[in-house]
């Protein structure tokens, strides 16, 4: 990361300690990121724009809302920005719990500024991933509404690997259907083979467990 470089990214930046907070402000803004830096989750939930690309480092003790708790209420709200996790008290319960949450990263401060370059990396990796899929599984999900009910039947039961003869039997209709339903799925799907369904309903079904 040169110095310098400006990135569309944000880095927001949630800790009680004013010091840290401008510590962290200006190890990113020499690096070309925005800014943004609150003492309050709630300062941060008020702010925070789910369009903006961007990333998350968190104080884990504070008062009120800490850092744990902000992060349960992220994933229970279904605000997918990743999440790094600072503390100066870390114990292994604590980074377990953080890290089984979904965090990207938990460390200790003060942390190695070049370390915690490297997790903000990661971590802006991880939300364009995040963007893409989500996205991606929006454009599933509204093609999937042009379907009639008996599509979405007929779809499911393909991406499963089920055959043309398979799929007759089960729903009761004839093959020559089962194969005409097949084409105006495809085509509805915007979809090149039935290996494109099974992808594309396995982006869908995991959009539950994204975080």
């Amino acid at each position: 990361m040169s110095q310098g470089t400006k990135h569309t990214a944000t880095v927001y930046v949630v800790d009680n300690e004013s010091s840290v907070r401008k510590a962290l402000r200006s190890l990113f803004e020499a690096k070309g990121f925005e800014v943004a830096d609150f003492s309050r989750p709630a300062d941060f939930l008020d702010a925070y724009d789910p369009q903006q690309h961007g990333c998350l480092i968190l104080d884990v003790r504070m008062p009120g809302m800490n850092g744990l708790e902000l992060q349960q209420y992220l994933i229970e709200h279904r605000i997918l920005i990743p999440v790094i996790l600072l503390t100066g008290h870390g114990d292994v319960p604590m980074a377990v719990s953080a890290m089984e949450s979904g965090a990207i990263s938990f460390l200790e401060k003060p942390a190695n500024p070049e370390l915690l370059l490297q997790k903000v990396d990661q971590a802006l990796q991880r939300d364009r991933q995040l963007r893409s899929t989500t996205l991606e599984r929006s454009e599933i999900l509204a093609n999937m509404e042009t379907l009639t009910p008996r599509e979405v039947e007929v779809m499911r039961l393909l991406a499963d690997g089920k055959t043309a003869k398979t799929v007759a039997k089960a729903l009761n209709i004839t093959q020559s259907t089962v194969r005409v339903q097949r084409a105006k799925i495809l085509k509805k799907m915007k979809a090149d083979s039935p290996s494109d369904i099974l992808r594309m309903m396995s982006v869908v079904d995991s959009g539950d467990s994204l975080r």
